[in-house]
């Protein structure tokens, strides 16, 4: 007995102290230090995306956050990152089965992701989807830029871009998403129709989608890299959707020594994209509106929970940004 007791009793002080470290962690992961200073809300939202970890994201998900915060909700940010094993599907799957009060989605082409939507809906849980709508959903609303607008701002960019002659020009426009009633689709489709047609560039022209693996950023990275090993096919414009592929554009033109034959048109603005436009590796980059993203988002949410009602579309600013606006 004498042996027991001690034993007994360690495991249990072993529970109790492990109990204790993981309840930190989630207070810590919820930016709390301390039991004592959390703060309750009546409102439970999460944000969901593919690249949770990113620049762009974070900035979306710190302006909802933001915006929520003073209407008495708390979002939470969930999503597919480089130390998630989750698909988007599971965090839809979470996000219902967790009864949260709202989801604002970004929308993708994964399988099944509009059920997910449809089934968040029918458990009473409004969605609103951002960057890619989703109408034949029960969506509430669609926060995002429309398309084909914005595609005829990217061709006049390039048409600004392109030299006068008769030499042929290549435009690569790397899709992450390539299902034709998405945003991506919709500029990709009106710059071949503004660059085919414009008397400056119709008949030299070749405008090509290419549809970027979504099973992981190295064999995106691959994809793009196998764009410039060709010599006679490497373009001379590369159109891009998102920061992470901006920035592995940008260092395959560096590792190939394309500096100054391909010109980039990026997309948000990291710290590399910054220092490449400032330099003139980056012709041009596209910066969407992240404070009005995120909290046009939870607007949406909170006004479709309090009134039973909101707006189908919420248009988010697209602003185009060269090197020497930055350096102004």
């Amino acid at each position: 007995m004498r042996i027991f007791i001690p034993v007994s009793t360690a495991i249990i002080l072993a529970v109790l102290i492990g109990m204790l470290f993981n309840y930190r962690q989630i207070l810590n992961r919820a930016g709390v230090e301390e039991a004592e200073n959390y703060t309750t809300y009546s409102r439970h939202l999460v944000m969901i995306v593919n690249g949770e970890d990113t620049e762009f994201w974070q900035a979306v998900y710190e302006s909802m956050q933001e915006t929520a915060a003073q209407q008495d909700a708390y979002v939470e940010l969930k999503g597919i990152g480089r130390g998630s094993s989750y698909s988007m599907t599971d965090w839809m799957d979470i996000a219902i089965a967790s009864d949260v009060d709202g989801i604002a989605l970004q929308n993708t082409t994964v399988r099944g992701l509009d059920g997910k939507i449809d089934e968040a809906v029918a458990a009473g849980i409004p969605v609103v989807t951002l960057m890619n709508d989703a109408p034949l959903t029960g969506r509430t609303s669609y926060i995002g830029a429309n398309g084909y607008a914005i595609g005829q701002v990217y061709a006049a960019r390039l048409l600004d871009l392109i030299e006068e002659g008769d030499e042929p020009v290549r435009v690569a426009v790397l899709l992450t998403d390539a299902d034709t009633d998405r945003f991506q689709y919709q500029v990709y489709s009106q710059i071949n129709t503004e660059l085919v047609t414009n008397p400056k560039t119709a008949g030299r022209m070749t405008i090509e989608a290419i549809r970027l693996p979504d099973s992981g950023p190295f064999e995106s990275e691959e994809t793009i890299r196998d764009l410039f090993r060709a010599d006679g096919a490497r373009p001379d414009f590369v159109v891009c959707f998102s920061s992470l592929v901006t920035d592995a554009v940008y260092q395959a033109v560096i590792d190939f020594n394309l500096a100054g034959q391909t010109q980039i048109i990026g997309y948000y603005l990291s710290p590399t994209t910054r220092s490449a436009l400032l330099s003139g590796n980056v012709a041009v980059t596209v910066i969407p509106d992240t404070r009005s993203m995120g909290s046009q988002s939870a607007l949406a949410l909170l006004e479709q929970l309090s009134e039973g009602r909101t707006n189908s579309y919420y248009n988010v600013e697209m602003q185009f940004v060269t090197g020497e606006d930055l350096a102004q």
